[in-house]
């Protein structure tokens, strides 16, 4: 998390997708697909395409 408010990036709060990826990150999961899966399942918008690519 600190290193993403060093970079300028803040997870908001007021977020789903936000608290979605910020409970990823401080479990120490950080597999893209495997965040992208939960992202999608809550019907939010995943980090990247990777349904095309499935």
């Amino acid at each position: 998390m600190d290193l993403l408010k060093r970079a300028g990036y803040a997870l908001s709060q007021s977020s789903k997708s936000d608290i979605i990826v910020a409970y990823f990150l401080e479990h120490g999961i950080y597999k893209l697909d495997t965040i992208n899966e939960a992202l999608y399942s809550f019907g939010c918008k995943p980090l990247s395409n990777w349904r095309a690519t499935k």
